[in-house]
C-alpha cells in the first residue's frame, strides 16, 4: 500500500512542477521537451531489453502518428495551459475523469454495452463534477473567464482529457488487437508528438532562454524522472501485485495529493467542493468497475 501512495504522490507532484515550468516555458515547448526525453529514453531501453519489439508494420504507422498527435501533444498541450488559470487540484480531479470518458468513447469506438449500472456511475461521477465545477477557488478569477457554466482552465483540461482518452482508446487497438509492445508504442509515440508540439511551438509561441530562471532545466529532469521513468515503472510493478480497478480506485488519492503540494508549494487553497466531488465520483468510479468486472472487461487477478 506503501507503494501505491508513493506511485499516487509522484503522479500528482507533476501538477505543480508543471504550474511552475509554464510560468517559463510555453506549454507547446514543454510538452515537446517532455516527450522527446521520454520516448528517447523508452526506446532506447526497449532496444536493449527486447529490440524484437521495436518493429512496427508499414500499416500500422498511421495509427502511431495518430496516437503521438491526440494521446501526446494535443491533450497535454491544454492541460499544461489549464495550470495556468486554474488550481493544480482542479486540473487534476478533471484529469481523473479520465475513465468514464474513455469509457463513453470505447462505446461508440468497439461497441461496448453500457449497462444500467455504468450508466449509473457516470451520472454519479457527472453529479460529483458540479460542486467543484460551479465553484471558484481564490486566484482563479482575475484571468479565468467563464463560458457558458464552464471556465477557460475547465475548458482547457477538459479538452485534454478527451484528447488523453481517445489516444488511449487508439493505443488499445494497437496493444489489444494487434499485440504489439506497450512500451515500444509508448515510446514511437512520445517522439511523434514531440514533433507535432515543436512544430507547434514555432508556430504559436516564442520563448528566448533566459538565466534568471536557472532552475528550469532541474525542474523539467525532475518532471521527465517522476512523471515519466519512475512512475511508469513503479505503476508496472503494481500491475503485478494489484488488479487495475484497485489501482484507478487508488487513483482518488492523486487530486488530494496534488492539492496538499499546491497548497505548499503554490499557496493554493483547499476547498471542501473538492473533497465532496473526489468522494461522489469515486463512488461512480466504484460502480462502473464493479460492472466492468462483471462484463470481463477488467480481468481480476
Amino acid at each position: 500500500m506503501k507503494l501505491i501512495i508513493l506511485f499516487n504522490a509522484i503522479s500528482a507532484a507533476s501538477f505543480p512542477i508543471s504550474k511552475y515550468l509554464i510560468g517559463v516555458m510555453p506549454p507547446f515547448l514543454l510538452t515537446a521537451v517532455r516527450q522527446l526525453l521520454s520516448g528517447i529514453a523508452l526506446l532506447v531501453y526497449q532496444y536493449f531489453m527486447k529490440p524484437h519489439t521495436l518493429y512496427i508494420k508499414r500499416k500500422d504507422w498511421g495509427s502511431l502518428v495518430a496516437i503521438g498527435l491526440w494521446l501526446m501533444c494535443l491533450s497535454l498541450v491544454p492541460i499544461y495551459y489549464s495550470l495556468d488559470y486554474i488550481t493544480t487540484a482542479r486540473s487534476s480531479f478533471i484529469f481523473n475523469l479520465t475513465p468514464f470518458i474513455t469509457a463513453f468513447l470505447s462505446y461508440l469506438y468497439f461497441k461496448e454495452t453500457l449497462t444500467i449500472k455504468k450508466t449509473l456511475g457516470l451520472f454519479i461521477a457527472i453529479v460529483g463534477f458540479l460542486p467543484l465545477l460551479l465553484t471558484e477557488s481564490p486566484g482563479e478569477s482575475s484571468k479565468n473567464g467563464m463560458l457558458w457554466i464552464f471556465s477557460y482552465g475547465e475548458l482547457f483540461a477538459i479538452g485534454g482529457v478527451f484528447a488523453w482518452a481517445y489516444g488511449w482508446v487508439l493505443v488499445r487497438k494497437l496493444v489489444s488487437c494487434k499485440r504489439y509492445s506497450p512500451i515500444a508504442i509508448m515510446g514511437y509515440t512520445m517522439v511523434i508528438g514531440s514533433f507535432f508540439s515543436f512544430i507547434g511551438a514555432g508556430i504559436f509561441e516564442s520563448y528566448r532562454v533566459s538565466y534568471t530562471h536557472g532552475y528550469v532545466a532541474l525542474i523539467l529532469f525532475i518532471l521527465f524522472m517522476g512523471g515519466n521513468a519512475i512512475g511508469y515503472s513503479l505503476y508496472s510493478y503494481l500491475l503485478q501485485q494489484y488488479t487495475a480497478t484497485f489501482l484507478s480506485f487508488a487513483a482518488f488519492m492523486m487530486p488530494m495529493f496534488a492539492a496538499l503540494f499546491g497548497w505548499i508549494c503554490l499557496h493554493e487553497p483547499i476547498t471542501i467542493y473538492l473533497v465532496v466531488s473526489t468522494i461522489l465520483v469515486f463512488v461512480g468510479l466504484y460502480l462502473f468497475y464493479q460492472e466492468e468486472l462483471r462484463q470481463g472487461y477488467v480481468v481480476r487477478d
